[in-house]
């Protein structure tokens, strides 16, 4: 008997639960499209949300660039995802260069320094990763 008196009570608190997740979502759609509507009538037209790069906030990033005293290239990387940017591999003016520092992975939200073997001047730095691709220009 207190086994279905608890099973009831636990149904009763999760139809309450959806009923006020469903509410909320509704409410959350409603207030975007009002949004929507008022910057129409302010701006007469909508957002283009295709110029919102998301991959430059979200992705692998190099932050600088700098040489170490071998000469040697060190690239100031920045990790913006959730999720380790791994397989990481460099090339500098198109030609792929070694990793000195054995840099194999960069954690999730962190940042690292990647000393690669490249002693010459550049004009372009490109970093790819399982996450995404950074690119440098000088």
């Amino acid at each position: 008997m207190i086994n279905a008196i608890i099973g009831f009570v636990f149904l009763i608190i999760s139809v309450f639960l959806a009923f006020k997740l469903i509410g909320n979502l509704i409410k959350t759609i409603f207030i975007a499209l009002l949004l929507l509507l008022s910057y129409y009538l302010i701006f007469g037209y909508l957002p283009q949300t295709d110029k919102i790069d998301l991959k430059g906030f979200f992705g692998i990033s190099i932050q600088t660039v700098g040489k170490d005293s071998d000469q040697n290239l060190l690239l100031y990387v920045k990790n913006n995802w959730f999720f380790a940017a791994k397989n990481i591999s460099v090339s500098v003016d198109g030609k792929k260069v070694d990793i000195i520092n054995n840099v194999t992975e960069i954690p999730g939200m962190g940042k690292s320094i990647i000393q690669v073997g490249w002693n010459g001047n550049f004009d372009y730095i490109v970093l790819e990763s399982k996450i995404g691709t950074a690119k440098y220009k000088k």
